[in-house]
């Protein structure tokens, strides 16, 4: 035999032996990667479970209810609190709005024990074929744990905090309870916590009857509650609420007959009475204050977040009539004074009521600065004569003032010799008010009035009306 040949048969077993010697070495070296992780994790947990907060807050759930103050008559004429909220419990709310829940949230919700690892992978996929942050995978439970816990801040220590919360809180409560307080603690926009109080505020309506496309646009909220509210952008809720009725369908939760009628159905933005987009039913603002100072005196700061109903010896339909009176008394001074002149004059370009966007802006801007008083509204001027006054209260909206006895009030201000001060032209702000058929242009009142109407039996104020320009004013 060669001495080549037998070189070669002593370097076959010695590359083979290099070779597993590799191997094994790799296979160490990782088993004791993943021990170290093991064991930093460990220790992690360890000291980081400890520090997590106990889950008192939601077990006993006593979320921040506002005060409200109501007539004799169970009127609502006041609330005061940051938070709008009407708390349901879990079998008070409609099924229709569950599944809309978790079609747009959570779909997995029930199998899943805190993280859905099949949407984290889901999400992934899609992030890396998107090459953007297109998915989230965050559960109704991950959302709970930071809604009542944690920051919103993007950082890997809170991350960690939010899945060990997660796992802690489905340790503690049931799936329903968990849902519960999500759909009692959620923030939908316009001060509005929980689905039941955002059912006022965008649809005036309890949240038990409201049908398929309205809990779809409502569940769409929480994406994003600035951009994909209704009364903010309904273009992008519609947008969100479709996908959600596409979800509730493809997961069987309605039936394609169900999904056509609910795509199809216009939504009517309506605010319940109360909401801070609704007002309130009656005008009984002073009544409602002077009930506010008297329970801040023995309650301090605690009245706005304990839930209280007050109800006060006021006749809702006594005040309405009050209020009415003084408010027609204050108008009628106003149409006999001599009329002040607009707001101010500002400087409007020729033919912007043409570009609706940039209008739109200016008006909001005078809209703004300026606020309307019950039925008087701001507006601005395009253009001024005699016989004719046009008022712009949005791009959309024109009003032109003609009858005889409103431009009687304001002849003053159309002469052609008007001081500047006085003057009604182009530029104009104003206020306009519909009196019965037609539209008229009126100041705003500076003339006070105050009436009370008391109950000679026991002193019981049944109704109080005061003022036309304060902040509080009944009036105004």
């Amino acid at each position: 035999m060669s001495s080549s040949a037998k070189s070669s048969k002593n370097a076959a077993p010695e590359s083979n032996h290099w070779f597993g010697r590799l191997l094994i070495k790799t296979a160490v070296f990782f088993a004791g990667l993943g021990v170290c992780g093991a064991l930093l994790g460990a220790l992690a947990l360890a000291l980081a479970w400890p520090n997590l907060p106990d889950l008192s807050a939601m077990i006993d759930y006593r979320p921040r209810v506002p005060l409200r103050i109501y007539t004799a008559d169970k009127v609502l004429i006041g609330e005061f609190g940051e938070e709008r909220r009407n708390v349901l419990r879990f079998n008070e709310i409609p099924d229709v709005m569950k599944s809309a829940i978790l079609a747009a949230e959570d779909d997995r919700f029930y199998q899943h024990s805190g993280i859905d690892w099949q949407g984290v992978a889901r999400a992934a996929v899609a992030n890396i074929t998107s090459m953007a942050k297109s998915q989230g995978a965050s559960t109704i439970t991950m959302q709970v744990a930071r809604n009542f816990y944690l920051s919103s801040e993007k950082t890997y220590t809170r991350k960690f905090y939010e899945l060990l919360l997660t796992f802690k809180i489905e340790a503690t409560l049931s799936k329903n309870e968990i849902l519960d307080l999500y759909m009692n603690q959620i923030y939908l926009g316009h001060r509005s916590y929980g689905f039941a109080a955002a059912s006022r505020t965008y649809f005036g309506k309890p949240l038990g009857d409201i049908t398929i496309a309205e809990a779809a646009m409502l569940a769409g909220i929480p994406k994003a509650p600035s951009r994909f509210n209704p009364i903010a952008n309904m273009p992008r809720a519609k947008s969100r609420q479709m996908y959600v009725l596409g979800r509730m369908r493809d997961l069987g939760y309605i039936t394609p007959e169900e999904y056509q009628q609910a795509s199809q159905q216009p939504i009517v933005l309506k605010s319940a009475p109360g909401t801070p987009a609704g007002g309130y039913a009656i005008h009984a603002e002073y009544a409602a204050e002077l009930a506010r100072q008297l329970l801040f005196t023995v309650y301090q700061d605690n009245i706005y977040s304990r839930g209280f109903n007050i109800y006060t010896t006021i006749d809702s339909k006594e005040q309405q009539q009050a209020y009415e009176a003084v408010r027609n008394g204050i108008l009628d001074y106003t149409r006999r004074a001599p009329y002040p002149g607009p707001e101010e004059t500002i400087n409007l370009p020729a033919g912007v009521e043409q570009n609706a966007e940039q209008f739109d802006e200016i008006l909001e801007k005078v809209q703004d600065k300026y606020r309307d008083s019950d039925d008087l509204m701001v507006g601005v001027v395009l253009s001024a004569a005699p016989d004719k006054v046009v008022v712009a209260r949005s791009p959309e909206q024109i009003v032109e003032i003609t009858d005889k006895s409103a431009l009687k009030v304001i002849a003053r201000g159309l002469a052609k010799n008007a001081k500047s001060d006085v003057r009604i032209s182009r530029g104009a702000v104003v206020y306009i008010r519909k009196n019965g058929d037609y539209w008229e242009l009126l100041n705003k009142p500076s003339v006070q009035a105050a009436f009370v109407a008391l109950q000679p039996q026991d002193g019981a104020i049944r109704a109080m009306v005061g003022g036309s320009t304060s902040k509080n004013s009944s009036t105004g």
